[in-house]
């Protein structure tokens, strides 16, 4: 029997990385074995592989094949087969080892193993080449409004018609349309209430693939989308997101889905288990996190009323004096002033009475008239003026100016 790369491309997507046998993975050593059929090895070749020929270069992985000695040939491995070989590299503990590359402590696999684990996951009878015969999917649409598709005035029937037209471009049959309305996260989703229902009752002849724009229009969190992608996993449906550009109908959208849904479910279980480490570590009636800010209802009264001949602060500079956060300040001022507490009149005069809040910058100096001619007239000098009245000299000649005492020339002046 001879094998063909795109078949064993085709049934890589279908292997379980997790499965065991007699305590040893056989779902990573059938996904490496397939993933280097793929890659256009023969069983033989396969069969006479060392760990050692499994190279890693500039970020790509390369296999050394002895084909017609004394010459070798160098394969290039494609970025989707990496995966599964490095896995098994790995999990093996086999890197520049010498050892058989299917061996794990068991017989090397011979050529006839090869083609067992082949047929173990697909027919005897080869798959037609890509682009001979198109399969006819029967899929199912979904669609669903967000904030900015109202904002663009982006109806539901709009987006269902552009994943119609693109389902009728591939040749795809319309089985069923599900649309919700709404950017809300939270709420009713009838319509994809209606599409969970459809896919748990599917069957092989029902709904085949589903249609969507983009993931975030499908799921509401990273656990959603993760439920979602393993419930249609276990129905054998595919999921095509166009703005994501993930079409699990091609061998290599799958892989990537697939390892997709692994990492998630990985780090689901690490999030789990260190919140149950957690809680484990924490005393009953312990309170986690920043405690809470201790405050002086009187003290914050008093700096914001001005009390006591104070100067009244902002809500800037109180919240600086109290080494709390401006909402936190805010958040007691509307406390205190709910309950009566807080006098806003009192404030009001108080900052009247010291010329309002102070304000970044040198503080002001006000220029008396009085003054200013009484100086002028022992000095008719701006800069001696200004030194005396501790002002610029530009506020100097600008007030004589407007007083009519026109300084002399600068050359004279000073």
């Amino acid at each position: 029997m001879r094998i063909r790369p795109e078949h064993a491309y085709a049934v890589l997507s279908r292997v379980d990385p997790e499965r065991l046998r007699l305590g040893w993975r056989v779902g990573l050593r059938d996904a490496a074995l397939l993933a280097l059929v793929a890659a256009g090895l023969s069983p033989d070749e396969i069969a006479g592989l060392s760990a050692s020929a499994i190279t890693m270069n500039g970020g790509q992985v390369f296999v050394t094949v002895p084909r017609g000695l004394p010459s070798r040939w160098l394969i290039v491995l494609d970025k989707p087969l990496v995966p599964p070989v490095l896995d098994w590299l790995e999990a093996c503990r086999l890197w520049a080892s010498t050892e058989h590359l299917f061996q794990h402590g068991r017989a090397p696999i011979t050529a006839i193993g090869v083609r067992k684990v082949l047929l173990r996951y697909g027919s005897r009878r080869t798959p037609q080449r890509p682009g001979r015969r198109r399969r006819r999917w029967r899929v199912a649409l979904y669609a669903r409004t967000t904030a900015a598709d109202h904002s663009r005035d982006i109806t539901v029937d709009t987006l269902l018609a552009g994943l119609a037209a693109h389902a009728t471009q591939k040749g795809w049959d319309i089985v069923l349309q599900c649309a919700d309305t709404g950017p809300w996260p939270e709420g009713k989703r009838e319509g994809l209430r209606r599409l969970t229902e459809a896919v748990r009752a599917s069957s092989a002849d029902t709904v085949q693939a589903l249609l969507v724009h983009n993931l975030g229009h499908l799921a509401r969190s990273l656990r959603h989308l993760t439920d979602l992608g393993r419930l249609l996993a276990a129905r054998d449906i595919a999921l095509i997101a166009l703005d994501d550009r993930i079409d699990t109908t091609d061998p290599g959208g799958a892989l990537r889905w697939r390892d997709w849904l692994d990492i998630s479910a990985r780090l689901t279980i690490h999030h789990r288990a260190e919140t149950a480490r957690l809680a484990r570590l924490r005393h009953p009636g312990d309170t986690w996190g920043r405690p809470a800010a201790v405050i002086n209802p009187q003290e914050l009264l008093a700096w914001w009323e001005g009390r006591g001949g104070r100067r009244p602060l902002s809500l800037r500079a109180l919240a600086a004096r109290l080494g709390l956060s401006e909402a936190t300040t805010r958040k007691h001022l509307h406390t205190l002033r709910a309950a009566g507490q807080v006098d806003d009149p009192a404030r009001l005069r108080a900052l009247a009475t010291r010329g309002g809040t102070r304000r970044g910058g040198r503080p002001a100096n006000p220029l008396d008239d009085t003054d200013l001619a009484a100086a002028w007239s022992q000095s008719p000098s701006v800069t001696a003026v200004a030194r005396h009245l501790h002002v610029s000299r530009s506020r100097v000649r600008a007030r004589l100016h407007h007083l009519g005492l026109e300084p002399r020339s600068k050359t004279h002046v000073d």
